[in-house]
């Protein structure tokens, strides 16, 4: 292993370099642009405000009832408070990594995007941690079985497999553990809220009526819920055990602080996503639509957004340079 690798041997190329620009460049726009519609549509301008499901999915079980009459909006103002907190949580991040791109880091910098790519993480996993349930709640309705077999088995899968998974984590390169992590991870999340939304449009009754897993078709979409489910959680484990095991203890050598302290600001970081993370989506989940099915739709829709927008920002701060060198230099990966 060559420890004599400068910042320069990490630098990206030209043309990845131009790719993170137009990447990271169109996510803050793409924030920014949900905050100013979120604020437009809660002030009252309803051609910013999202359709309602009714328009977009007609319900052809219903006959005596004109969904599209005029009496019946279209639009609903308060789900302009979902999109305008949704695009300020995304945007703060969004903006400051692409600003940073191309920069000379220092170890200031790296621990910030050490604290940064750990929040939008964090964050986006408490969200979909608490979306899933409250969905399957939603769906089901009469019963908690469905939401308690899907947590019995995400978490038995841990217990399974994810010591193995740490054997690999040993085995191999820190950088090659956290990409395959961050991207297996966003890919079981963003593929759960396609399949929920996709429950949503091709089942009419969904959040109007109980369903059953004697269904064939909720019974299909119920055991990729749980697979996806429990891959996405066995590797945000795989990610957790990479930062704690090797990086942190890496980066607090390399600032000279203590890591006790660092530990801590993690910690922090964590438990403060913990309790607000599902406080934020459960009220933005509320206002995002007047009724089941729009709230299921919208809210799988949000939880897709997040993870989504935030992968290349966590991705470029998880791969800033001055950091991918610290940790060359230290020996933790090659």
């Amino acid at each position: 292993m060559d420890l004599e690798r400068n910042n320069d041997d990490w630098s990206p190329s030209p043309l990845s370099r131009r790719i993170q620009y137009l990447v990271l460049g169109f996510n803050s726009l793409l924030s920014l642009c949900l905050v100013a519609s979120g604020g437009l549509c809660f002030s009252g301008e309803i051609s910013v405000c999202p359709p309602a499901l009714d328009q977009l999915i007609p319900d052809t079980n219903t006959t005596g009832t004109n969904h599209s009459s005029k009496s019946h909006p279209y639009h609903d103002t308060t789900a302009g408070l979902p999109m305008l907190l949704l695009g300020l949580v995304l945007v703060v991040p969004s903006v400051f990594v692409s600003c940073c791109i191309g920069k000379e880091s220092t170890h200031r910098d790296a621990l910030r995007f050490l604290y940064g790519s750990h929040f939008m993480s964090a964050w986006g996993d408490r969200m979909w941690q608490m979306a899933v349930p409250i969905f399957l709640i939603d769906i089901f309705k009469s019963t908690l079985l469905p939401t308690g077999l899907y947590a019995a088995f995400v978490y038995l899968l841990n217990v399974i497999f994810l010591p193995r998974l740490g054997v690999w984590v040993d085995e191999t390169s820190r950088i090659l553990v956290q990409r395959v992590g961050l991207a297996i991870e966003n890919l079981a999340v963003a593929l759960t809220s396609v399949v929920i939304c996709c429950m949503v449009i091709f089942l009419p009754d969904l959040g109007l009526k109980k369903q059953s897993l004697s269904d064939s078709h909720i019974l299909s979409a119920y055991i990729v819920l749980l697979l996806l489910g429990g891959v996405g959680e066995l590797f945000n484990g795989v990610q957790t055990i990479s930062i704690e095991k090797d990086w942190v203890v890496v980066l607090s050598k390399e600032s000279n602080i203590d890591l006790g302290l660092l530990n801590t600001t993690m910690r922090r970081i964590d438990l403060s996503c913990k309790a607000l993370a599902p406080l934020a989506f459960t009220m933005m989940y509320q206002y995002v639509g007047s009724n089941v099915r729009t709230r299921i739709f919208y809210g799988a829709l949000m939880i897709g957004f997040w993870n989504v927008v935030s992968f290349p920002n966590v991705r470029r701060m998880h791969f800033s340079n001055h950091w991918r060198c610290s940790l060359c230099c230290a020996g933790v990966i090659e």
